[in-house]
């Protein structure tokens, strides 16, 4: 089994994308398709095992799909959030596909599934909430600083300087405001 070419499920997700004129989530998607007897073929006990099994099996699938529908002047929008069918003339531009994508190069490789075992989903799980909280902790920072989410290095040294002038205790600004601009500047400077 660990040779398949074409994923059992193509059929019956490209026939659920097909009949949505919306996106769906990909929570939502593997609700629909976790009773397909391709799905039941992965079930394990460790519940994050199976979660990572489910979503590693819907994903190649549409990678499959999105590589087969190229041709036919249809892609699939894959992100976990938002799942669809599209027309390239929906498309801005069929340049805008990627050529190289590790990402689906990944889920493309059946043997990534394979030789995932527990410990290494508690690794990326682990991976993933570690750079969550660091786009929290910068986007709080920003936020303090009164900067937009994509500011630059250059434009975060600025706005400190600027602050830190007008909040500096020794100038008649406020200690506490001072602090707080201090420790924001010192968060992005590390993330």
């Amino acid at each position: 089994m660990k040779n398949i070419n074409c994923n059992p499920l193509n059929s019956t997700i490209l026939k659920i994308l097909a009949m949505r004129d919306s996106p769906i989530k990909e929570y939502h998607l593997i609700q629909m398709i976790k009773k397909h007897p391709f799905m039941v073929l992965f079930e394990t006990p460790e519940n994050e095992l199976q979660l990572f099994r489910q979503h590693f099996i819907t994903t190649n699938s549409l990678y499959q799909l999105q590589n087969l529908l190229f041709t036919k002047s249809y892609t699939i929008e894959i992100t976990p959030l938002a799942i669809q069918l599209i027309l390239f003339n929906k498309v801005i531009s069929v340049n805008t596909l990627q050529l190289e994508d590790p990402l689906r190069d990944y889920y493309l490789n059946w043997q990534n599934l394979y030789e995932t075992d527990k410990d290494d989903v508690q690794q990326l799980l682990q991976s993933f909430w570690g750079r969550f909280s660091n786009i929290k902790q910068r986007a709080s920072a920003l936020k303090m600083l009164k900067l937009p989410l994509d500011a630059t290095p250059a434009q975060i040294r600025k706005r400190y300087r600027e602050l830190a002038l007008y909040h500096h205790p020794d100038r008649g600004g406020n200690s506490v405001k001072f602090q707080q601009i201090s420790k924001a500047y010192q968060q992005l400077k590390n993330c």
